[in-house]
């Protein structure tokens, strides 16, 4: 996915992209634990699986508290743990793009009669980065493992 700026200039999406950093403060902070998970469940995780790049403003926006010196160290500990699971939403969103694309071309040569495509020897890391996903990335320990499910090897 790549950001085109006339993406930007929607009213609603300057209002959201306004309150990115107020609702993870409030996910953060909030004395009530129950409005925490009520807008991090029905708000930010609805919006991270709807719309990867939703995905990327709530994941920086938690990586700024996360790396952040004058957060406290608990703070840091939930915006991470939070960061994660809004990376881990956008990595299999990204990896099931992927593999639907794959399909799709075999799909198109088994309808033309024609070969099927091989297996992508690439490093799917690139393949990732270069549909937009660059907060994706596939452990090295799966890349060099010989039954790898994926099929994917260096």
């Amino acid at each position: 996915m790549r950001c085109r700026p006339e993406v930007f200039e929607s009213p609603c999406l300057r209002a959201l992209l306004d309150f990115v950093v107020p609702i993870i403060n409030v996910i953060l902070h909030a004395p009530c634990m129950e409005c925490r998970k009520l807008l991090w469940e029905n708000f930010v995780l609805d919006a991270v699986k709807n719309d990867v790049a939703f995905g990327h403003l709530f994941f920086w926006a938690l990586r700024a508290v996360e790396s952040s010196p004058q957060a406290k160290v608990a703070v840091q500990t939930d915006a991470k743990r939070r960061m994660h699971a809004v990376q881990g939403t956008i990595c299999s969103k990204a990896q099931l793009k992927l593999t639907l694309r794959h399909l799709k071309e075999a799909n198109e040569a088994v309808r033309k009669g024609e070969r099927l495509p091989e297996v992508p020897k690439s490093d799917p890391n690139k393949e990732l980065h270069s549909e937009g996903f660059a907060l994706c990335t596939v452990p090295q320990e799966a890349l060099n493992c010989s039954t790898n499910p994926v099929g994917w090897r260096t």
